[in-house]
C-alpha cells in the first residue's frame, strides 16, 4: 500500500474511533437535542405569530405521515400476494401429492411409495392451513390499515380544502378587525363632544353677560325709582314750608266763622 493509502486509512480509522467514542456521541446527542429544541420553538413561534402558516405546516407534516402510512400498507399488500403465492403453491402439492397417492394404491403400492407420499402430503396440508390462516389474519391487518389511510388522505385532503378557506375566513377578519378598529377611531375623530361643550360654554358667557346686564338695568331701574322718590318727599316737604308762607283767605260775612267773631 502507497504511504497516501495508509494516510487514508489512519484518517478512517481515526474517524471511527472518535464517532464511536462516549465523549463524541455525548457531544453529538447534545448538539441534536438543541436542534430539536431550537425546532419546537421555531414551531412555537411560528404558531404564534403565523397560526395559518403554522396550520399548513401541520398539513405538510400529515401528508409526509400519509407517504409513510401507504409504506405499511404497500408492505401488507406484499405480505398478501407472497402468501397468496404459497397457498397456490402448496395447492398444486397437495393435487399432486393427491394423484400419487391414488395412483400407488391403485395399482396394489408396488415400490411402498403410498406412505411416503402420505407423509408428504399431512406436511403440505399443515403448511397449507398454517398459510391460510395467516393470510386470513393478514387480510384482515391490510384492510383495517387500508381503511385507515384512506381516511387519513381523506382528512388530510378535507384539511387541505379547509386551508384555503380558512386562508379566506383569515383575511376576511383581519379585514373586520381593521374597520372595526378604523370605526372606532372614525368615532372617536367624528366625536362632536368638545364642540357642545365649547359651544355651552359660548351660551354660558351669552347666559352670564345677559344675567349681568339684566342685574344691573334692575338696580339702575330701582336707585332711579328710590331717587325720585326721595326727590318726591323734600319737594313735599318744600310745598309744605312754601304753604305756611302763603297768606290766609280772609273769611266771608255770612260764613259761621264771621258771625262768632263779631259776637
Amino acid at each position: 500500500m502507497s504511504t497516501f493509502g495508509w494516510i487514508v486509512l489512519g484518517v478512517i480509522v481515526v474517524a471511527v474511533l472518535i464517532a464511536i467514542s462516549p465523549p463524541f456521541r455525548r457531544f453529538w446527542k447534545a448538539i441534536k437535542e438543541k436542534g430539536e429544541v431550537a425546532a419546537d420553538e421555531a414551531a412555537e413561534a411560528l404558531r404564534r405569530q403565523n397560526p395559518m402558516g403554522y396550520y399548513n405546516l401541520q398539513i405538510n407534516n400529515a401528508v409526509e405521515n400519509g407517504k409513510n402510512a401507504q409504506n405499511v400498507v404497500k408492505a401488507a399488500a406484499k405480505q398478501l400476494v407472497s402468501l397468496d403465492n404459497q397457498i397456490a403453491d402448496d395447492l398444486k402439492e397437495q393435487t399432486r401429492l393427491n394423484s400419487r397417492i391414488k395412483s400407488a394404491l391403485t395399482k396394489g403400492d408396488p415400490n411402498k411409495t403410498a406412505n411416503s407420499y402420505a407423509l408428504q402430503l399431512a406436511a403440505v396440508e399443515q403448511n397449507l392451513q398454517t398459510n391460510q390462516a395467516q393470510r386470513v389474519a393478514q387480510q384482515k391487518v391490510y384492510d383495517d390499515n387500508l381503511k385507515m389511510v384512506e381516511k387519513y388522505e381523506r382528512d388530510v385532503t378535507q384539511a387541505r380544502r379547509d386551508a384555503d378557506q380558512l386562508g379566506f375566513q383569515l383575511e376576511q377578519s383581519k379585514a373586520e378587525k381593521e374597520l372595526v378598529e378604523m370605526s372606532a377611531s372614525l368615532r372617536t375623530d367624528l366625536n362632536l363632544g368638545e364642540l357642545a361643550q365649547a359651544k355651552k360654554r359660548v351660551q354660558d358667557q351669552i347666559n352670564a353677560n345677559r344675567g349681568d346686564t339684566k342685574a344691573v338695568s334692575d338696580l339702575s331701574r330701582q336707585g332711579l325709582a328710590e331717587d325720585l322718590d326721595e326727590e318726591d318727599e323734600r319737594q313735599g316737604a318744600a310745598d309744605e314750608i312754601l304753604a305756611r308762607f302763603q297768606p290766609k283767605p280772609a273769611p266771608n260775612a255770612g260764613s259761621p266763622s264771621a258771625s262768632v267773631s263779631n259776637d
